[in-house]
């Protein structure tokens, strides 16, 4: 199999060999992400239940309805791993892993010799599951890296990467658009969540973008200029939030020794000035803007001005599980927060086939995020994914990019 990351095709076609292929790697892939963990830290991070979830996801949506094997899970399984987040107690190790092996068995069988009037729906499941497989990858970092947040010993998940200088910090310049019309959202030509669909019409006063990231060392001119300190710059919601659980700094920064440093998946790092910062809850982002006399952008824009970029980045790949300076950072760098609300295009329609984690659920005082991010499969990513999260959470590699109205 080629190397973890290696699936740059995004499946062009819906064909039982190429699908059966991504999804070998992917399911490889998830298995390698579990390794360097302990026995107790697979446990305790939830990254079992990932390989128990996506496992079951196969089973329910693929093997039950089309398969006539017999059930290969545990009837209890339904109530482990069908719930959208872990749960305790749950099977051991062996269990899960056995698990897989046999789902993974049946589906190959599935997809091999499934008869021809089925097919375009087994595909096009197995091709949901394959995305499905992918997100709980970064989700399971994600999770690692909460577990490792609450360690005192602050221990990584990876070995760090050497230190490197970043480069002198300068202000960052601005991308105009003129305005008008523009198209956004998924135009139907390969996989997307149903979130992404329909592609239409938006019109646009002229905006402009930052062209880079906002970085750690802009962010601590925020934090030393009592940007904690100061309701003015705060949503009254953010601020009520941000006294109730005494938010001083990012909540992955450590003040150690006179210097700053930062919890990442390497472990504990002295904080880059030049790094993009991240895990900001949309609030923090929000209040920066304001700071900054700026203001997030709405997804229309950021969308308008990313479709005129090649979509490269550093995604998830060999190098380090965290974001670092790399051009304008658009994608795969932080997922980046816009003043957009976690709602349907208009003219949404939920997909003919459906699976009820993903179908219509659109959660409230949740925000759009857009971008990727480092640990972010490759394979997962268009230019009009959208995730989302809620406001005032802060365990996702989130960052922010300042957007302004043109005079």
């Amino acid at each position: 199999m080629p190397a973890m990351d290696d699936q740059d095709t995004l499946l062009e076609r819906l064909d039982p060999t190429t699908l059966s292929r991504a999804l070998r790697q992917a399911r490889a892939d998830s298995l390698a992400l579990v390794t360097p963990l302990s026995s107790a830290d697979r446990l305790l991070s939830g990254a079992l239940w990932h390989l128990g979830h996506t496992t079951w996801f196969i089973e329910h949506y693929l093997l039950r309805p089309f398969s006539e094997g017999p059930l290969v899970g545990h009837p209890l399984y339904d109530e482990r791993f069908a719930r959208p987040s872990p749960p305790a107690p749950r099977p051991d190790e062996d269990a899960i892993r056995a698990y897989r092996q046999r789902v993974d068995a049946a589906l190959m069988e599935l997809l091999a010799s499934d008869e021809p009037s089925r097919q375009p729906q087994i595909l096009a499941l197995a091709e949901r599951a394959l995305h499905h497989e992918l997100r709980h990858q970064e989700t399971l970092l994600e999770d690692v890296l909460q577990l490792y947040l609450a360690d005192p010993f602050h221990p990584a998940y990876r070995e760090a990467p050497r230190p490197t200088r970043g480069p002198e910090t300068t202000a960052p310049g601005w991308i105009r658009h003129p305005g008008g019309e523009v198209w956004i959202g998924h135009d139907g030509d390969g996989f997307a969540f149903e979130d992404e669909r329909p592609r239409h019409r938006r019109w646009l006063p002229p905006f402009q973008l930052a062209d880079r990231l906002v970085n750690n060392g802009e962010y601590l001119q925020f934090i030393e200029d009592g940007g904690y300190r100061r309701p003015e710059l705060w949503l009254p919601e953010g601020w009520r939030h941000a006294r109730r659980h005494d938010w001083r700094h990012p909540g992955h920064w450590f003040r150690l020794d006179e210097r700053w440093w930062v919890m990442t998946l390497h472990g504990l790092l002295p904080l880059d000035p030049a790094a993009p910062v991240s895990h900001l809850s949309y609030y923090e982002a929000d209040a920066y803007a304001r700071w900054a006399g700026a203001r997030l952008p709405d997804e229309v824009e950021w969308e308008a001005i990313a479709a005129q970029r090649p979509l490269q980045g550093p995604f998830r790949a060999t190098g380090p599980f965290l974001p670092q300076t790399s051009g304008d950072g658009f994608f795969g760098t932080l997922w980046q927060w816009t003043r957009s609300p976690y709602a349907p295009y208009p003219g949404h329609r939920p997909p003919a086939v459906t699976t009820a984690e993903f179908d219509g659920r659109f959660p409230p005082n949740e925000a759009v995020l857009r971008g990727g991010a480092c640990i972010t499969p490759r394979a997962a990513f268009r230019l009009t994914v959208r995730e989302h999260a809620p406001v005032h959470q802060r365990r996702r590699f989130t960052g922010l990019r300042l957007a302004r109205d043109a005079h």
